[in-house]
């Protein structure tokens, strides 16, 4: 089994970007039915991401042509990724949320990354900070940013995933935001675990599928092999 990668990156980043300008503007201009675009103070807005992995380095990017102070948490990254890319870097996710506007989080979903952005890591966040997660819905405990949102320690949040999808009306933070409570208006964003899907990246998928699957034919080369270990041998079939 191999894996068509990098086929999500455009959209997923993308669709992060038009997040943190949609929930800058709703806290500035909100009607019914109407968003009017305003992108306020954006060269002074420090932009952190916890990882910087394939789509958090290609957001960074796109960030910084913003004229976004990037700061980043990855205890995984090699030295020196933050001065290759003229960014900084945290050493805790403690710091990056005490110091930054907008956090975005690209990370997998591990044993150690499940509730990583807890009540601590909230505690610690820049008053106001807004928090957006596209990565999966179990890394941030959503029950400890619904207090973090209704104390205004978080000032809002754009949510492409969640812990259990469909949601749980149960959950504090859906059923507030589900049944329009004032306190919570403009400040919650939630879509249905749909960065990715965009034309261009289904297209990509097909195609990468492809050619991943039509290398391994013609030459044997496993490329982004998630099962190798089961295979006792790789084989090359010829395709005429």
């Amino acid at each position: 089994m191999m894996k068509a990668t990098g086929c999500q990156i455009k959209a997923v980043q993308c669709h992060f970007i038009f997040k943190q300008q949609l929930d800058f503007c709703q806290q500035i201009y909100s009607f019914t039915g109407l968003i009017l675009y305003s992108f306020p103070g954006c060269v002074s807005n420090s932009m952190t991401e916890a990882s910087l992995g394939r789509i958090g380095t290609a957001m960074t990017l796109r960030c910084k042509a913003f004229g976004m102070d990037v700061c980043f948490y990855d205890p995984y990254k090699s030295n020196g990724s933050d001065l290759a890319l003229g960014i900084r870097r945290a050493d805790s996710l403690e710091e990056l949320f005490a110091e930054s506007d907008v956090v975005s989080i690209h990370v997998p979903l591990t044993a150690e990354t499940r509730n990583m952005i807890d009540a601590a890591v909230l505690a610690a966040a820049k008053p106001g900070l807004v928090l957006i997660n596209a990565a999966r819905g179990e890394v941030v405990d959503i029950d400890a940013l619904y207090d973090a949102l209704k104390s205004d320690r978080i000032g809002g949040a754009g949510l492409d995933v969640l812990p259990e999808e469909p949601a749980d009306p149960d959950r504090p933070l859906i059923a507030a935001w589900a049944s329009g409570e004032e306190w919570i208006a403009d400040r919650v964003i939630v879509t249905p675990h749909a960065a990715f899907y965009t034309p261009q990246s289904l297209y990509d998928m097909r195609t990468r599928g492809i050619t991943v699957a039509l290398k391994y034919l013609r030459t044997g080369r496993l490329e982004n092999c998630v099962n190798q270990e089961f295979l006792a041998e790789a084989r090359s079939v010829p395709v005429s």
